[in-house]
C-alpha cells in the first residue's frame, strides 16, 4: 500500500531523462596499460592506497580526483591545469560520436563469481521533491563542500554515481545483452583481481530504446549522494547566472550508472561505525546503558559473526571493546516501546537507523550534527580494519551492522524518507577513470 501511494504521489513528475555523450577517455595509443591509471572512487581510497596509484603512473586518475596542491596553485586549480593538459596532449581524447557505456564488473563474493551489468549515460538532473530521482541516505557536510570546489574547477564529472532503476519486463536488460555481443573497448582487470569490461552503444536505435525505455522509471541513488547533490548545486549556480537558461546546457546533466534492481550482481555490504573521543566513556557505564535497550552477551570473533547472519531479520548487531572483547546486541522485547518513540515510522525496521538513534544518539550522546560533520565518527565496510583500528587505539568502540536490504532501501525512496548517512556499501565500487564527462 505505501509503495502504491507513493507511486501514484509522484506519478506526473516521475520521468527519467537520460542521454547518450560524447565521453572523454584515455588515448589507448598513449595509454599502453589502462589499468596503470584508473582507481577506485576517491572516497574510499586509503593515504596508501593513493600513493601507490601516484607512483603506478604519472596519469592515474587519482591525481585529478585527489588532486595535490603545488607552488602556483590550490588543489583544485591543480586539477583543472593538469586535466586540460591531458586532454590537449591527447593522454585523453574526447570520442567523435554520442554513446551509451555497458560497464560489466566480474567479480568474487565468498568464492562465487558474480557479474553485475549496467550502464553509463547522462541523467538530466532533479530536485529530489519531484520524485523522479530518489536519495536513501543522509549526507555529509564536508565531501559536498570539496566535490563542488573541483567540479567548479575542472568542469567535468570525472566518475559516474550508481544509480538503480526497475525493468521487471528485462526491456533494458535485452538490449544491454545484445550489445554485449562483440568484443568490449575495455577489458582489464584491477588490483583486486576484479574484471572491469565497457562497450560503447553508438548506434542509435538501441540508443533511443534504452532512452525510451527509461522514460516511465525512477532512479533510486545507491552511491554517490554527496556528487548528485553537488551537481545540484553546481547547476543551481550556473542557472542563477545564466541569463538565456534553456535547461538543456551541459550542467543540466549527471554522468550517472544504472543498473536493474533484479540485476543478479547487485551485492550490498554493511557498513560498520567506529566511534572516538568519547568523554569520560566506561566501558562497564556502557554495556550496563546498552542493558536498557539489548541482551548484551559476551562472546568471540567467529561467534558474533555467524550469529549475526543467523539472525539477519532480526535486530541484531556486534559490538568490539578491544583485547578481545566481543559481544552480541540483540534488541530486547523492553525495549519496542522505546524504539517507537524515538524513531520515525519508515525507519522501526532499519537496524542502520536503530543502532544510530538508540545507540549511538541515546547511550552515546552524540548528537545527529556532529554525526554529520564526522566528529566522533569513521565508517568502514571493512570488519578486520575496523578490529585493527580498535586494536592499535585509533578508535574507542567498533559497532558492527548487518546489510541493508535493496528492499528496505526501495521503500526508504518511495516513502520520502532517508537513512542514516553511509548506511549502504554497494561492492564492488564503480572503477572511475574508465570515461569522464567533460561539462
Amino acid at each position: 500500500m505505501l509503495e502504491f501511494y507513493c507511486q501514484i504521489h509522484y506519478a506526473l513528475s516521475a520521468m527519467a531523462i537520460i542521454k547518450p555523450f560524447r565521453g572523454v577517455r584515455y588515448n589507448k595509443r598513449k595509454i599502453l596499460d589502462l589499468e596503470k591509471v584508473v582507481s577506485p572512487p576517491y572516497d574510499v581510497i586509503s593515504e596508501q592506497e593513493k600513493r601507490d596509484y601516484l607512483n603506478s603512473s604519472p596519469y592515474n586518475i587519482t591525481r585529478l580526483i585527489l588532486p595535490d596542491a603545488n607552488e602556483k596553485n590550490d588543489k583544485y586549480s591543480s586539477a583543472s591545469n593538469l586535466l586540460n593538459n591531458w586532454l590537449e596532449s591527447n593522454i585523453l581524447n574526447r570520442e567523435n560520436e554520442p554513446s551509451i557505456y555497458i560497464y560489466r564488473q566480474i567479480f568474487n563474493v565468498d568464492g562465487e563469481n558474480i557479474i553485475r551489468t549496467g550502464f553509463i549515460c547522462l541523467l538530466k538532473l532533479e530536485d529530489f521533491k519531484t520524485g523522479t530521482v530518489l536519495p536513501h541516505e543522509k549526507t555529509l557536510s564536508a565531501p559536498k563542500e570539496d566535490r563542488l570546489k573541483l567540479m567548479d574547477a575542472c568542469e567535468a564529472n570525472l566518475s559516474q554515481i550508481f544509480g538503480l532503476y526497475q525493468d521487471k519486463k528485462n526491456t533494458i536488460s535485452q538490449i544491454l545483452k545484445k550489445c554485449t555481443s562483440c568484443q568490449p573497448i575495455v577489458d582489464i582487470t584491477d588490483t583486486k583481481g576484479e574484471k572491469h569490461k565497457l562497450w560503447a552503444v553508438a548506434d542509435k536505435d538501441d540508443i533511443d530504446a534504452i532512452v525510451n525505455a527509461m522514460q516511465d522509471k525512477k532512479v533510486f541513488i545507491a552511491d554517490g549522494h554527496h556528487r548528485y547533490e553537488t551537481a545540484l548545486n553546481y547547476k543551481r549556480k550556473l542557472v542563477e547566472t545564466n541569463s538565456i537558461h534553456t535547461g538543456n546546457e551541459p550542467y543540466n546533466f549527471i554522468m550517472m550508472y544504472l543498473c536493474a534492481m533484479d540485476d543478479s550482481g547487485l551485492v550490498v555490504f554493511p557498513t560498520h561505525r567506529l566511534l572516538k573521543d568519547l568523554p569520560e566513556f566506561n566501558k562497564s557505564a556502557f554495556k550496563q546503558n546498552l542493558s536498557v535497550y539489548f541482551d548484551v552477551i559476551r562472546t568471540d570473533k567467529k561467534a558474533l559473526f555467524e550469529y549475526m547472519e543467523k539472525k539477519i531479520d532480526e535486530h541484531v548487531f556486534g559490538l568490539y571493546l578491544g583485547d578481545g572483547e566481543f559481544y552480541t546486541l540483540s534488541l530486547n522485547k523492553g525495549s519496542k516501546p522505546l524504539i517507537q518513540e524515538s524513531i520515525p515510522d519508515a525507519w522501526k525496521k532499519l537496524d542502520v537507523a536503530i543502532l544510530h538513534k538508540v545507540i549511538i544518539e541515546n547511550v552515546l550522546g552524540i548528537t545527529e550534527k556532529e554525526v554529520k560533520l564526522q566528529k566522533n565518527i569513521k565508517y568502514t565496510a571493512d570488519s578486520e580494519e575496523g578490529i585493527r583500528q580498535i586494536d592499535n587505539g585509533s578508535y574507542k568502540l567498533l559497532l558492527f551492522l548487518n546489510s541493508t536490504k535493496l528492499s528496505q532501501i526501495k521503500e526508504i525512496s518511495l516513502n520520502g524518507e532517508v537513512m542514516p548517512q553511509k548506511s549502504t556499501y554497494f561492492y564492488p565500487k564503480l572503477l572511475t577513470g574508465l570515461v569522464i564527462n567533460k561539462l
